[in-house]
């Protein structure tokens, strides 16, 4: 670098700073906090506009708007429930869980009066509240990590001094109540805040984004109150007809007096039915919820709320749509999608700022338990560890230590490996015979050898599998078809036409049987490639070889049904052709008459448009059905399907079969051996697009 470079550099730095001392002088930051900078211009350090609905700050409108506080209180409850643990890592594949010092010690015993739960919680409803939160971590001779963490409420910090536009110097805190203001050095501030665009150095409160919703509440809440507290009480009033002679005052006394004493709370007739004089009519009084459309309202509030804070409105009761298996997916998905970015932001501040503060080793990290939530049940465990290290891998006082018994020592802390596995010998001690051939009967595998004892049989569910990619295949071959069935009875049509003979019938120009053919070829191409792949789809989900899929098996099967099917398609075709043909009297969109190369045109050229689409989604359904059904039968051991409904407007036949389970053998309660099978009528397959789902038992 040359010496004038240098100067060049020193010169521009020197202006820079310069410039950033007259900027501190003139801001907000280059002076000590008055009364006035509650309201200061620039960069904002106020944790919310305390107007925002109706006068009402957050912290108001949790404490008395149940939608903002139901979906605030879900999303800090699910996140402060898991946990969180400190690690060294100690390579790429090796970490070890660190308890009892340092940051995990700190975590533990947050200070004196606090869980770990407690003040998780707290900072992540500080942050669905204001979208910002504050620890203040401090040196503390009586904790025994030796640090304290105290979490202060958003709405206690008032205000950032000093420091640059990205970050203050330090922090202003005023507590409630008179105490006296604090100023924390921001050193010691960890501060979580979410993203604002126009202002790098805070968040912005989703409450802001949620203004209409809430006021509107507000108002139907206070609209509620006031029908109560003002409007008219009685549910029903008598009314007497307008030529009626005028009651005296002593005649309704008497009537009033009747009524009550028989139909009063302790009246002879109280519930019974009422009987009135002549003319007189009961009309019921008093504001509807259902006209009014309260519920909805409520509903659709909850809804935006949720929906602000990105979680699924059926996870915090808007049960509309909800049924047990979409629940369970959405409850998989929580801690994903949802909670997800949560979790990852928590991380990375605590690691990136958190340990450093605390002089932590650069190996050590923290993160949340979240697999805890996302494994499945001991049993799913138990079998894809086994399949996965191919040898036991729990002892029998780590057995012991999940039913809350005593260690026993000695042998039982030690792995149990059977005689029949080696390393680099058998795969898994699960592998000690070879698997059946596809389409024997041999029974299922079992573990076998010296010192095993035979367990339980194990499940195992697929998902269901539809071989979607190959309907557009099936669109485009058909299609062809179509195109030349159509241009050969066109032309076979207008040849005959010109003969001696009169044309009545597509059958006395058109070979049925050589179209019928080619359709059946066409059909059996597309039935064995969709069916193998299904079937390969099956095996490869329950770990099963795919290449021991015997498709040459299921050729003559394919080839019957093929056959069936062109016949039918073929049928139906030349039938409508026949009727255009004998429709003389059909005319154009002009109405005029229509000729008959037009009629027939037409008609074929509707059939293909409403046909090719169907059938390819009803034999793309149809074969991934057979397929998986021959890849179950030909695994061995007892296996079951289960209808499942795979489109948002299925056939209301079909909607009731959804989660319909029977032995793989059996048909379902329509008489189908799967979804849109070839025995079925056409107006129970066409273009059906449910799957079916298969349950092995190894």
């Amino acid at each position: 670098m040359t010496t004038t470079t240098t100067r060049r550099m020193s010169r521009d730095w020197g202006y820079s700073m310069g410039f950033w001392s007259r900027v501190k002088s003139l801001a907000w930051w280059g002076s000590r906090p008055s009364s006035g900078s509650w309201d200061r211009r620039g960069w904002s350090w106020l944790p919310l506009d305390q107007s925002y609905v109706l006068g009402m700050e957050p912290a108001e409108l949790w404490r008395t708007q149940p939608h903002l506080r139901t979906v605030t209180d879900f999303i800090a409850r699910n996140v402060a429930q898991l946990g969180l643990h400190a690690y060294d890592r100690r390579g790429d594949t090796d970490r070890r869980r660190v308890r009892g010092e340092g940051v995990a010690a700190l975590l533990r015993r947050p200070n004196a009066d606090m869980t770990t739960y407690e003040l998780i919680y707290g900072t992540v409803a500080d942050l669905a509240l204001f979208d910002r939160a504050f620890w203040w971590v401090t040196r503390s001779a009586s904790a025994p990590s030796g640090w304290e963490i105290r979490p202060i409420p958003s709405a206690w910090v008032v205000q950032g001094v000093g420091g640059t536009v990205f970050a203050p110097a330090d922090w202003i805190v005023q507590p409630p109540h008179g105490a006296e203001q604090l100023t924390i050095p921001a050193a010691q501030m960890l501060v979580f805040h979410g993203w604002n665009p126009s202002d790098p150095s805070a968040g912005s409160s989703p409450v802001a984004a949620l203004k209409l919703i809430l006021s509107e509440q507000v108002h139907a809440y206070q609209y509620r109150e006031q029908v109560w507290q003002r409007g008219g009480q009685p549910s029903a009033v008598i009314e007497r007809p307008m030529d009626a002679p005028q009651w005296s005052d002593r005649g309704k006394a008497r009537f009033k007096q009747e009524w009550q004493d028989s139909y009063g709370r302790s009246g002879p007739e109280a519930g019974g039915t009422a009987i009135l004089e002549d003319g007189m009519k009961l009309v019921r009084t008093g504001f509807s919820a259902r006209e009014d459309e309260f519920v909805a309202a409520a509903t659709l509030s909850l809804t935006t709320v949720a929906s602000v804070y990105q979680v699924n409105p059926t996870m915090v009761g808007v049960l509309d749509n909800a049924n047990y298996s979409n629940v369970r997916e959405f409850r998989r998905s929580l801690y994903g999608d949802s909670l997800g970015p949560w979790l990852t932001m928590l991380q990375d501040r605590l690691n990136s700022f958190l340990l450093p503060m605390l002089g932590e080793p650069e190996e050590r990290y923290v993160e949340f338990n979240l697999a805890e939530k996302l494994r499945g049940s001991f049993e799913e465990q138990a079998a894809v560890l086994q399949a996965s290290v191919g040898r036991p891998w729990m002892t029998a006082d780590e057995a012991r230590g999940l039913q809350n018994m005593p260690a026993l020592g000695g042998d039982a802390e030690e792995l149990v490996t059977p005689l029949n596995v080696l390393v680099g010998g058998q795969a898994s001690p699960q592998d000690s015979a070879p698997p059946p051939a596809l389409g024997s009967d041999a029974p299922p595998r079992e573990a076998s050898g010296a010192g095993l004892v035979r367990g339980k049989a194990r499940k195992v569910r697929a998902d269901p599998v539809r071989a979607d990619d190959f309907e557009a295949r099936y669109e485009r071959q058909l299609g062809r078809w179509f195109d030349d069935f159509t241009s050969a009875v066109l032309a076979g049509y207008g040849s005959a036409k010109r003969g001696p003979v009169r044309v009545k019938a597509t059958g006395d120009f058109v070979d049925r049987g050589e179209w019928q053919t080619s359709l059946a070829d066409l059909l059996l191409t597309l039935g064995l490639a969709t069916s193998t792949a299904a079937a390969e789809a099956l095996l490869e989900q329950v770990g099963l070889p795919p290449e021991d899929y015997n498709a040459e098996a299921t050729v003559a099967w394919l080839t019957a049904m093929a056959a069936g099917v062109a016949e039918g398609i073929v049928g139906a075709t030349l039938a409508e052709a026949d009727e255009a043909l004998a429709d003389v009297e059909r005319t154009d969109e002009d109405g005029e008459p229509m000729p008959s190369e037009a009629r027939l045109a037409a008609a074929l050229a509707a059939a293909a448009g409403s046909r090719v689409p169907e059938i390819a989604a009803s034999q793309v359904t149809s074969l991934s059905g057979f397929g998986q059904a021959e890849a179950a039968r030909g695994a061995g051991g007892g296996a079951t399907k289960t209808w499942r409904v795979r489109s948002t407007n299925p056939r209301p036949a079909h909607r009731r079969m959804d989660g319909e389970t029977v032995p793989l053998d059996d048909r379902f309660s329509n008489g189908a051996r799967w979804p849109a099978d070839s025995s079925l009528d056409d107006a129970d397959r066409a273009g059906c697009k449910c799957a079916v789902e298969i349950e092995f038992e190894f």
